[in-house]
């Protein structure tokens, strides 16, 4: 086998390595910061477990996931409203740790394509896509995203951590 010397710059130690050791080493490496680099994967929750919100959320996606810095990414939701939804609007407020990122808005009226309001009670797929910006850092995201409606309280309001990569 081949061998080299490893010398560490503030200890001035040498080791004798073999380069199939270093290889080995180097793979491994970069298996456990592929793993690191690849986050955590979408989570979301219910903002408030014991409120009786009008739209009770089932299952929420983003796609593409992880969402990419300068591009579009999607939101989808669905779940089942208890109330008629007569307008109102939506608001996602995003944070990196505990700094504020970013806030989108849009209109209720237009997050459930298959009924524009007013809505009648029932299941619904709901589904908005924004541009994440293209200054976006790498990084774990957090997001609350709070849905009202024009003739009462609040319809829905989910909490999310989600990965967006940089470009």
């Amino acid at each position: 086998a081949e061998y080299g010397v490893l010398t560490h710059s503030h200890t001035h130690t040498h080791c004798l390595f073999s380069r199939k050791m270093f290889s080995t080493v180097s793979f491994a490496l970069l298996v456990v910061l592929v793993g690191v680099a690849s986050g955590a994967p979408f989570q979301w929750v219910v903002c408030n477990s014991t409120y009786d919100y009008g739209f009770v959320v089932n299952s929420v996606a983003m796609v593409p996931y992880p969402a990419q810095a300068g591009k579009p990414v999607s939101i989808h939701a669905t779940g089942k409203s208890s109330v008629p939804v007569s307008g109102g609007g939506w608001e996602m407020d995003v944070t990196l740790d505990t700094f504020p990122v970013q806030t989108y808005k849009g209109s209720t009226c237009t997050l459930a394509p298959n009924c524009p309001c007013t809505c009648p009670p029932g299941t619904y797929t709901i589904t908005f896509t924004i541009d994440v910006p293209s200054i976006a850092v790498t990084g774990n995201y957090h997001a609350i995203t709070t849905v009202l409606n024009a003739s009462g309280p609040q319809l829905s309001c989910i909490s999310a951590s989600f990965d967006i990569t940089g470009l």
